[in-house]
């Protein structure tokens, strides 16, 4: 069983006392940030008795890889931005709701639309998989350096069916490649 968790540390701890696996990701902390967390979630681990060894840190990421990396953002572009703006409906319906004290009414289409261009850079650059096998492979290794031990690649954000496929292929390599990586996640 897993514990989904992400900056909060407790839930961590929680974790690491109930002897859970845990599933994150990139979108609200760094992979510095990561290692911290996965550091307090194997002491909790300990002082409660359990062995560190066997636990799953799973880190989930919205992923797409190709042969040519130069064609990954022209690729998932369009894709992408309708994924974020199906969410960010989802939470303008939270937010009607009062729970974000913000007035969706009050966001106009410009402030919309940046925040999408401002989501899109941000999975692109730090909270996705995105790229080639290669070069992928150095954020993986530090996925794995900071106690990442397996990923979850989500791969069907709207991309036409050849494209994921030719994705999955990718990571086909990037496993390879991780195999002979000592200490990269799964």
């Amino acid at each position: 069983m897993w514990l989904t968790s992400s900056r909060n540390p407790d839930t961590w701890r929680t974790a690491g006392r109930l002897n859970l696996h845990v599933l994150t990701a990139l979108l609200e902390q760094t992979i510095d940030e990561i290692t911290e967390r996965v550091g307090l979630y194997h002491q909790a681990l300990t002082e409660a008795g359990h062995p560190t060894d066997g636990r799953q840190v799973t880190c989930m990421l919205h992923t797409h890889l190709a042969s040519d990396p130069a064609s990954v953002e022209q690729r998932v572009r369009g894709p992408l931005i309708r994924y974020l703006s199906a969410h960010m409906d989802l939470f303008s319906k939270y937010a009607a709701g009062g729970g974000a004290g913000i007035d969706p009414d009050e966001v106009t289409e410009a402030d919309r639309q940046a925040l999408l261009e401002h989501g899109l850079r941000r999975y692109m650059g730090t909270s996705g998989l995105f790229g080639s096998a290669e070069s992928c492979l150095p954020k993986v290794e530090r996925l794995g350096a900071a106690g990442i031990t397996e990923l979850g690649c989500l791969v069907d954000f709207g991309l036409p069916r050849e494209q994921v496929l030719e994705s999955v292929e990718e990571l086909g390599r990037l496993r390879v490649a991780l195999r002979e990586t000592a200490g990269a996640p799964k």
